[in-house]
């Protein structure tokens, strides 16, 4: 039957200009999406090797100094290679989220979140340094389509378009009693269907996701989570076959299954994202970073009216060690060692502001996370974007990568200026290489993912077979 079932459904389809406009445009969407990823990877790459270039360049004139026995160069008298402050502007690093080869899948929030820092003691995980990616706002403001949400949002309405005439097309035709005839349950005949309906939507849906896996370079460098992905595609696929199967053979007709199978759209894919998204917002109110503006503005003016010897002692709570050099007991004060010291009590106002705003987004994310049993086109996406390492998660990682990094280097800025020794050339390549050079962080999906995509596909093919099975 399948065979017979199988011929007939590709005849069917050949002769229906509607579908295979819908099967062109699904198609034509996703290579475009995909070029369009590919593009802006293409971008935090280029900022990625101009950030590098850069410092590679101000590293490479510093050590020239060291070997020449200078401490700067000869037309800036007041640059002294041997201070915290000098060894700091050159030996800081350009740290930067390397995009994985799924990022060009989804770009999730790479395209307004910070993906690269010059690390010095003053960065903070607000900082961005990609001026060339952020110069144009009408494209921040448009947004990216991403091969991500073509899969969540357009791979169902292929379905729909494959399934609305389900039963609907025999009864009209009148040959629903001469299937019961020939197989005595139309049951059979309906997952015949369906399997050619999954057949058609699953052809384009792996051809695009192959050129994903061949252009994008995961399937030499991420091929567990090109895999992952995969896995995601085909339960996804079958969710939406079997879902829109079971609405499709309980309509009675195909104008009405038409307008079901379109309400379901709306209302999985639009209505309750959208409801999951007011409840969070509501829950966890975002901040509109009013706190991480006090923190660069009237908190850290505030810290440099105090005293000096009022923000010592923080000096010591972070660096025990400190109390026994020679500084901590200096009958004078050095004004190019103390500045250090408000380095490190601005670094512990953004910290604390950092821990509101992280806090706060994981808040979110978690309680979008509880709601994920409800919303399917949600896990389905998620998992495709932590597969990507463009979620907000990964982000809020390397906001701690960056605060942990910037505490080590004030340290080590610190143990120098307090043992009042100078940096000499072994130091400065300790300050400018005891940091990460890149940083990727991605996620496999989780069981919450599976199980809510997998559990929906259950309850669809539940639904679907207690239908299929009626005379």
């Amino acid at each position: 039957m399948l065979s017979t079932v199988l011929r007939g459904e590709t005849r069917r389809l050949l002769r229906s200009p509607l579908r295979l406009v819908a099967l062109a445009t699904y198609l034509a969407a996703g290579l475009w999406s995909l070029q369009v990823g590919r593009a802006h990877v293409a971008v935090l790459e280029s900022n990625l090797a101009e950030g590098a270039a850069r410092q590679a360049s101000l590293q490479e004139e510093a050590l020239g100094w060291f070997d020449e026995g200078r401490v700067g160069p000869e037309a800036r008298p007041w640059v002294d290679i041997r201070t915290g402050l000098w060894a700091d502007w050159y030996a800081a690093h350009h740290l930067g989220m390397e995009p994985a080869p799924l990022a060009a899948v989804s770009v999730g929030v790479s395209d307004v979140r910070s993906n690269m820092v010059r690390l010095s003691r003053l960065a903070t995980p607000f900082d961005a340094d990609e001026w060339r990616q952020l110069a144009n706002p009408a494209r921040q403001a448009l947004g990216v389509m991403d091969l991500a949400f073509v899969l969540s949002f357009l791979l169902p309405l292929v379905v729909i378009v494959l399934t609305f005439d389900l039963r609907g097309y025999e009864r009209d035709r009148g040959i629903e009693g001469l299937i019961l005839l020939q197989g005595g349950a139309l049951g059979p005949w309906i997952r015949a269907r369906l399997a050619a309906v999954a057949l058609f939507a699953g052809i384009p849906t792996a051809l695009l996701w192959g050129a994903a896996g061949v252009t994008t370079g995961a399937f030499s460098g991420q091929f567990g989570g090109w895999l992952a992905g995969g896995g995601l595609l085909l339960v996804y696929l079958l969710l939406w076959t079997a879902g829109s199967g079971a609405v499709a053979v309980r309509s009675g007709s195909a104008n009405r299954s038409a307008i079901l199978l379109a309400s379901l759209w709306i209302t999985v894919c639009v209505l309750i994202p959208a409801l999951v998204n007011q409840l969070v917002a509501l829950s966890a109110p975002v901040g509109y970073s009013t706190r991480i503006t006090d923190a660069a503005r009237a908190d850290r003016y505030e810290l440099y009216e105090e005293p000096v010897e009022a923000l010592e002692p923080l000096v010591y709570a972070e660096f025990p060690e400190f109390e026994q050099l020679p500084y901590a007991t200096a009958a004078e004060r050095d004004p190019l060692v103390d500045r250090h010291v408000y380095d490190l009590a601005a670094h512990q106002a953004f910290r604390a502001a950092w821990g509101e705003v992280s806090a706060s987004e994981r808040g979110r994310i978690e309680m979008a996370d509880r709601f994920m049993i409800v919303n399917p086109v949600h896990a389905f996406h998620l998992g495709l974007t932590r597969l990507a390492g463009t979620e907000a998660s990964a982000y809020l990682t390397f906001g701690e990568v960056i605060l942990d990094t910037v505490r080590a280097k004030i340290g080590r800025i610190l143990r120098h200026a307090w043992a009042t020794e100078p940096i000499d050339r072994e130091a400065f390549l300790a300050l400018a290489g005891d940091v990460p050079e890149t940083l990727r962080v991605t996620e496999p999906p989780s069981p919450l993912v599976w199980g809510t995509l997998v559990g929906w596909m259950l309850i669809a093919g539940v639904g679907l077979g207690a239908r299929g099975a009626e005379r």
